[in-house]
């Protein structure tokens, strides 16, 4: 069966957003949709925090 992870919950502060999943997974950003994707850089087990920037970023959870 296939690996089973999702996002929970996300919460704004000032200029960042912390992002919470259940499962056993990695965060991973692109700059669109297609990617190309790269792993969230200081992420804990179950939640990240990413720094709010001008440009889009797209967020996916890569389930392991």
């Amino acid at each position: 069966p296939a690996a089973e992870c999702r996002i929970t919950s996300y919460v704004h502060q000032l200029d960042s957003l912390l992002i919470f999943w259940e499962g056993t997974a990695r965060l991973e950003e692109g700059p669109s949709m297609s990617g190309p994707w790269i792993p969230v850089s200081g992420q804990l087990p179950g939640n990240a925090r990413v720094f709010l920037v001008e440009q889009a970023r797209f967020f996916r959870l890569q389930c392991q």
